[in-house]
């Protein structure tokens, strides 16, 4: 059964993708930066929510806790051959739509296109390290980050120490993930496997602890959150508490109660993978009109009425194509 609250965070998540992604906002970078430090961290709540189901899928197959090695290999096996068809096939597939959009608009533009379609090594750089378009990198690395998460499960599931040990890991890794430079290989891992640990460890230790302190959890993540927006006007710069803030918007969403006028918002965090991948084609192809058809060229628009058009958009396109099956767009 699907979580109200967790659906309504995904789907919050994903229209502040699609905002911070709106080139209107990019182009005034002090706004910009204003918004990315107090907006949830939508990339880090996704990986925290990925962490939390994949533990829940995991455990959920073992067939008990004294299960043999091969069995549990059995697990992992199955898991990983599932996100394979869920994540990075779709990553594959629209890798290679997003290399002809950006070809086609650079053309559109007038612009020499900069892929060599006969370049191994480039092919390589897309396949493995998202280069066709910034935002999947998203996807490849989830998918790298639990294949790794899997063999933690594999080894070290029956001991004693695994719970507070995945927690450890976790804080260990979001603390230093800025070491490596921004937008490398490494960074990006660690950033996944940090905030996947982290979402994993939740729900590992955190279950009963959810149900047991609702109420109290649910004041503290909300005094949290508004602590760290305050920080944020207040400082003009990241508050001290910024990298952990994504888990204190999904224990609010896991403590507070559910509202049943908020059902249909909840119905966008099911697609919320969808609007994520396809939102770049619509914005693309917004950014494109705004700048070529002459009526529209110059008009002062809100960014923020931009990202909601873009938004709304492309959540109506997925809902218009899933009965397709196009990789990654259903649910």
């Amino acid at each position: 059964m699907r979580d109200q609250n967790i659906d309504i965070l995904r789907g919050l998540a994903a229209f502040v993708v699609v905002f911070i992604h709106t080139p209107e906002m990019q182009t005034n970078g002090i706004v910009h930066l204003f918004w990315l430090r107090v907006l949830p961290p939508a990339t880090a709540i996704f990986a925290i929510l990925a962490g939390w189901f994949m533990i829940q899928s995991l455990k959920k197959n073992s067939c008990s806790s004294s299960e043999v090695m091969l069995e549990r290999c059995q697990i992992a096996q199955s898991f990983i051959k599932d996100k394979w068809h869920r994540i990075f096939i779709p990553y594959l597939v629209w890798s290679v739509i997003y290399v002809c959009v950006n070809c086609a608009e650079k053309l559109l533009r007038g612009k020499p296109f900069t892929y060599d379609f006969f370049c191994v090594s480039q092919w390589t750089r897309i396949i493995f390290k998202a280069g066709a378009s910034g935002h999947l990198w998203f996807l490849v690395f989830l998918f790298y980050a639990q294949c790794l998460f899997c063999v933690w499960f594999l080894f070290a599931r029956n001991k004693k120490w695994f719970n507070p040990l995945t927690f450890l890991i976790a804080v260990s890794i979001i603390a230093c993930y800025t070491v490596p430079p921004v937008d490398s290989f490494f960074r990006r891992l660690l950033f996944m496997l940090g905030y996947l640990f982290l979402g994993s460890s939740l729900m590992l230790s955190g279950k009963t602890m959810f149900e047991r302190y609702q109420r109290q959890i649910a004041i503290c993540s909300c005094v949290g959150i508004c602590l760290h927006i305050v920080l944020c006007i207040y400082l003009n710069k990241a508050s001290p508490i910024a990298m952990f803030i994504p888990v204190l918007y999904v224990c609010a969403a896991l403590s507070l109660p559910k509202w049943t006028m908020l059902q249909w918002v909840s119905n966008i965090g099911v697609y919320s993978m969808g609007i994520y991948i396809f939102h770049v084609l619509v914005v693309t192809a917004g950014t494109l009109m705004l700048s070529t058809i002459p009526c529209l060229n110059g008009i002062n628009i809100s960014p923020l009425f931009l990202a909601m058009v873009y938004f709304g958009i492309s959540y109506g396109v997925i809902l218009a194509l899933r009965k397709a099956h196009l990789p990654g767009l259903h649910r």
